[in-house]
């Protein structure tokens, strides 16, 4: 949900980090002001949601919201907040994904995080083929974002999501790949390993994209040792089938998006959209 609709959030961010936590938060910027944005200050980041621009927000949402998204990106800077914007790679926003970055570097945002669209939520139907990102796009996205970065407006982040898809131009541009981008920070699926998911009704997931791997609320500790979901994905992790099985990449990216995969496949697996998966699909 939305988290504006709290009224407490400063006072939230404030206890994490007297608990010695690093808060931070996603938000579509929907009912923010000058007030509420002044008291996200013990926010390490806000990241604001948007869908892009020349329409591409009203095309992927059915509602035109980007200049909630603007206008929240540049109260939060004004503010002094660290904000960052979180982009949905989806056919129609990654046709946007240049001019989008040039605005929300205009209205004061550092960092640009590019996540994949997943079937999960509301896009977990048939509509999710039509909008994902096509072949072609995946193909020549490796190269957008180093232009992004090169240019230093922004700093550009991906998510675990996207390692899968930038697998064969990282192979092919980058010498030990999986070593480079450990170095980085950049990880791939880290469901059930680093991370990990509670719902509001306490319920533990390997990530927040995934079912809850009990369905019913236990301590966190039985639900991250014990369930056999969990340890069916960590299996996989351990001993994914080819082509992940001998690709460069698989220290880090550790067989791609389950969420893709169970969408699917309806189980764990080599992520169907990725070039090196699709490939190999094509030759057996």
């Amino acid at each position: 949900g939305e988290p504006l609709t709290r009224g407490e959030l400063g006072d939230l961010a404030r206890a994490a980090r007297r608990r010695g936590l690093v808060p931070v938060m996603t938000t579509s910027g929907i009912g923010l002001d000058a007030s509420v944005a002044r008291g996200l200050a013990d926010f390490a980041q806000v990241n604001v949601s948007h869908d892009g621009v020349d329409g591409a927000y009203a095309r992927v949402r059915g509602f035109d919201g980007a200049a909630h998204a603007e206008r929240a990106i540049a109260l939060l800077a004004e503010a002094g907040v660290a904000v960052g914007v979180n982009l949905v790679l989806t056919r129609d926003a990654c046709h946007a994904l240049e001019a989008t970055a040039a605005r929300v570097a205009e209205l004061g945002a550092r960092e640009l995080q590019l996540l994949r669209y997943k079937p999960a939520g509301r896009a977990r139907d048939p509509s999710y083929l039509a909008r994902r990102l096509a072949p072609a796009q995946v193909a020549g996205l490796f190269p957008r974002i180093a232009r992004l970065a090169s240019e230093r407006r922004l700093g550009v982040r991906i998510d675990c999501a996207m390692v899968a898809l930038l697998s064969a131009s990282l192979i092919e541009a980058v010498d030990d790949p999986a070593g480079a981008l450990a170095r980085l920070g950049v990880f791939g699926c880290e469901a059930g390993r680093h991370l990990g998911g509670l719902d509001v009704l306490g319920r533990a997931s390997p990530c927040s994209f995934l079912p809850a791997a009990v369905g019913r609320p236990v301590e966190l500790a039985e639900a991250w040792d014990g369930a056999e979901p969990l340890e069916a994905l960590r299996a996989h992790h351990a001993a994914p089938p080819e082509p992940c099985a001998s690709c460069p990449l698989r220290p880090v990216c550790r067989g791609g998006c389950q969420v893709v995969s169970l969408h699917a496949f309806g189980g764990f697996a080599p992520d169907p959209e990725c070039p090196r998966v699709r490939a190999h699909a094509a030759l057996a």
